[in-house]
């Protein structure tokens, strides 16, 4: 039996009752999470494009969120919603696979949900079979980064075509068929990260989602793709990874019982999640000095995510955008040190061109540590020196939404609300957090996504 014939075994088996309460509610957060995110990206300058090419669909599926009502096929108002979904830098991440497993997954899930009327439980049950897969193809090779692919967008459609075929209906042949197809759209480069506003990085995860609604729906229709697209000779992972790059056992092992999933990990602020600890650190130690009293602010860092964060130099610590400065660890520590938070609003170009905030990144280094477990569940280690002399340190071996470090369900709402209101306003983004709140219970969803539309 092949890889793609195995997860689509699991796929088609699993039922609803059969998930575990805990895989439920992180499903459902994680669901209530991107929907958020989404709506707070609608207000970017990008999603005023991909509206306007949704906008020439006339086939009124599914809802565009945070549009003001408008409608298009489930494939354009995916585009639109994964872009939105990966605009702000604030969806969660798979740290074993450093994936983003909900942008490119719930959108087009929810896209066609709508489409067919499903119930919630449906809908919770194709999430999880999508969202597992995904989990399970990225730790497989985490190497997919370093050879330059975006592998939130390339295992993305996987997991998305696996959801989605769960909630046309298909059995395990057809799903299997939906994988194969799904590897033709197996897409994404990391070389946005040489623009200062990468708008291919949004696009990217939106197309991961329609290539799987066309993969799912061909297969529905009877069109059949490679069962070895995942571990063939010109397959996903030797293609991407690279012979020696992978463990294929590990997409596999102890599936149903091991929850990946439960590792997706929702972030507090909107950067990478390497600076998630780093931040929650700063604001923790902000409380006990002010930013006169800073004479230097020490990230004790893995060497990888010094190369990330604090290079190069003239970027990290000169970052020309609100943008750019989401991938500076100097600013966001200047930043949540200085404002004692780190939000939305913090990145802004006039915010990364401050002088203030400038004069105190200058004041922000590192020291490496290659012991650290990186990128484990990304450890956080920063050391502050007070101008008298004073040394204040503050470690988060596990990032927030780990076991360890638990994420409450009302800090979701929090978050869920903050940036729903910016495009729903508040009323409006209440009423769509109560729908959320009761997605198992849904006995249709798309009342709850045109609530975010």
């Amino acid at each position: 039996m092949t890889l793609s014939e195995e997860l689509a075994g699991f796929a088609a088996a699993l039922r609803y009752e059969d998930l575990p309460a805990s895989v439920v509610e992180r499903v459902r957060l994680h669901a209530l999470d991107i929907v958020g995110v989404c709506l707070a990206g609608a207000q970017l300058e990008f999603a005023a494009i991909l509206k306007r090419l949704a906008s020439n669909e006339k086939n009124p599926e599914s809802t565009l969120l945070g549009s003001g009502g408008m409608r298009a096929s489930a494939s354009a108002a995916t585009l639109y919603n994964g872009g939105l979904a990966h605009g702000n830098e604030f969806d969660d991440t798979y740290a074993p696979g450093r994936w983003h497993g909900s942008a490119p997954t719930v959108p087009p899930a929810l896209a066609v949900a709508e489409a067919q009327h499903a119930d919630g439980k449906t809908l919770i049950t194709a999430l999880a079979a999508g969202l597992e897969a995904g989990c399970r193809l990225t730790r497989a090779a985490p190497a997919l980064l370093s050879r330059g692919f975006h592998s939130t967008c390339t295992a993305g459609v996987f997991s998305a075509a696996l959801a989605v075929g769960r909630l046309l209906g298909l059995d395990r042949e057809r799903l299997a068929n939906a994988l194969g197809v799904a590897g033709s759209f197996a897409a994404g480069t990391m070389e946005f990260l040489s623009d200062p506003e990468p708008w291919s990085k949004r696009i990217q995860v939106g197309y991961a989602g329609q290539g799987a609604i066309l993969a799912a729906r061909a297969a529905a229709a009877g069109f059949k793709g490679p069962r070895t697209i995942l571990e063939g000779r010109h397959g996903y992972f030797r293609s991407y990874a690279g012979d020696g790059n992978f463990d294929l056992s590990r997409v596999t092992e102890a599936i149903g019982s091991d929850w990946q999933l439960l590792k997706l990990y929702p972030k507090r602020y909107p950067c990478d999640h390497i600076a998630q600890g780093y931040v929650d650190c700063a604001i923790a130690l902000s409380h006990e000095l002010s930013v006169q009293d800073i004479e230097t602010v020490t990230c004790v860092v893995h060497p990888l995510a010094r190369a990330i964060m604090f290079e190069p130099h003239e970027v990290r610590y000169r970052p020309a955008t609100g943008w750019s400065a989401r991938w500076s660890m100097p600013f966001n520590m200047a930043v949540a040190l200085a404002d004692r938070a780190l939000t939305l609003d913090s990145y802004t170009d006039a915010r990364a061109l401050d002088p203030g905030t400038r004069a105190l990144m200058e004041r922000v280094g590192y020291e490496e540590n290659a012991t650290m477990a990186f990128p484990g569940d990304y450890p956080a280690w920063l050391r502050i020196r007070s101008k008298n002399g004073r040394t204040l340190e503050e470690q988060m071996p596990k990032v927030a939404g780990s076991a360890e470090n638990p994420v409450a369900p009302v800090e979701y709402e929090a978050k869920f609300l903050d940036n729903a209101r910016r495009a729903l306003g508040m009323e409006k983004a209440r009423t769509a957090l109560e729908l959320l709140r009761n997605l198992p219970a849904a006995r249709d969803v798309a009342p709850l996504v045109q609530a975010c539309g």
